[in-house]
């Protein structure tokens, strides 16, 4: 499972709680879990943004996220995800 953040606040994100009981449903289910604001926490929120009225992911956040993906799927199958060179 993987976890987009809310990305109005990612300095100081409000929804850890949320991230910790996610973590802990998957874990208890043995389903691997990506938590993505790992991807965008040093970064600041506005940079992520599509607009300043439209807070959906931009194309940065999207690349910071996706990469984000890539890399945990490959260490957790990474027969399936091998590094390219």
């Amino acid at each position: 499972m993987a976890n987009y953040p809310e990305l109005h606040d990612v300095e100081e994100y409000k929804f850890e709680d949320v991230n910790r009981k996610l973590e802990l449903l998957t874990d208890m289910l043995k389903i691997p879990y990506i938590n993505l604001l790992n991807a965008v926490k040093n970064q600041k929120s506005d940079t992520l943004w599509v607009t300043k009225a439209d807070t959906h992911p931009n194309a940065k956040a999207n690349k910071l996220f996706s990469e984000s993906i890539l890399i945990s799927l490959r260490k957790i199958s990474p027969k399936q995800f091998p590094t390219i060179k």
